[in-house]
């Protein structure tokens, strides 16, 4: 049996808190070196290989000889490559585009690209009309915005969507966060003093002598697990300064899947804070 695993964290160490047999080996396909783990069960009657972009666990009935789990390796190594390759490539992939705030174009919120749509106002002609002066909706899958200006499109028009656009999300980033922060603060047994939405420059998020958490208003561009992740690894140094290996195991606990998230933010981080 093949598996492909769809979770980041630790194969090797996931694996660990099952069975405590495990040995590491190496495969040799032509000047490539593959390393596996091989994990050695009771009661297991079939074998398991299992997957990920960095690890390669096989999982087999505790008397299976080695000569015949390198055979298994053999007849599947071709698939295990091109397996590892495909879950690599996903990773690699940008979610985020960046932000240009031009019509047609989109502007992320909570992990999904939502389009831009602008209607141009003449700025010579008096109205009233709440909605037709500068402002933004988030409407049917898109933003709308409502641009006053004396001509059909400028750099001014972009700054306004800028504008409307940072001030909306604030707003979202202060309500959404806020209600986070006080779910997950009780899961893990902590109480943060204060929440502080900031445009942070070099990080994240922080947490001060206070026991305040400034969280960056640009992880409302994020998906809600990539936000639930950064506030959560705050949450823990509560109970764990700095990041230790119980700070990791910590982490673990409450987010098992902290891998997955490092990478998209390794990946899409750069375009949040455009």
């Amino acid at each position: 049996m093949t598996s492909v695993s769809n979770q980041n964290s630790s194969l090797v160490k996931l694996f660990s808190k099952n069975s405590k047999d495990v040995s590491k080996h190496e495969y040799v396909h032509g000047k490539k070196r593959v390393e596996y783990f091989v994990f050695r069960i009771w009661r297991r009657k079939t074998s398991e290989i299992i997957v990920d972009s960095d690890e390669i666990v096989v999982r087999v009935p505790y008397s299976k000889p080695h000569a015949e789990i390198e055979s298994l390796m053999r007849e599947k190594i071709s698939w295990i490559l091109m397996k590892q390759k495909e879950i690599s490539d996903s990773e690699k992939k940008i979610e985020i585009p960046q932000p240009v705030y031009t019509k047609d174009s989109t502007l992320p919120y909570l992990g999904k690209n939502y389009k831009i749509q602008v209607k141009i106002l003449d700025s010579q002609k008096e109205n009233n009309d709440k909605e037709e002066k500068n402002s933004m909706i988030h409407k049917n899958e898109v933003f709308l915005f409502n641009i006053q200006s004396s001509i059909q499109w400028s750099q001014e028009s972009k700054g306004e969507i800028k504008k409307l656009y940072e001030k909306w999300i604030y707003h979202k980033a202060n309500i959404i966060f806020k209600e986070k922060v006080h779910i997950l603060s009780k899961v893990i047994g902590v109480k943060p003093n204060k929440v502080v939405i900031k445009n942070l420059i070099n990080r994240w998020a922080s947490i001060t002598k206070n026991n305040e958490i400034n969280l960056n208003i640009n992880l409302i561009k994020a998906p809600p697990e990539i936000i639930d992740y950064i506030i959560i690894h705050e949450l823990c140094h509560f109970k764990t300064e700095g990041h230790s290996y119980n700070f990791w195991n910590l982490l673990e606990r409450y987010c098992p899947d902290y891998r997955k998230f490092i990478k998209w933010l390794n990946i899409n981080g750069k375009n949040l804070l455009t």
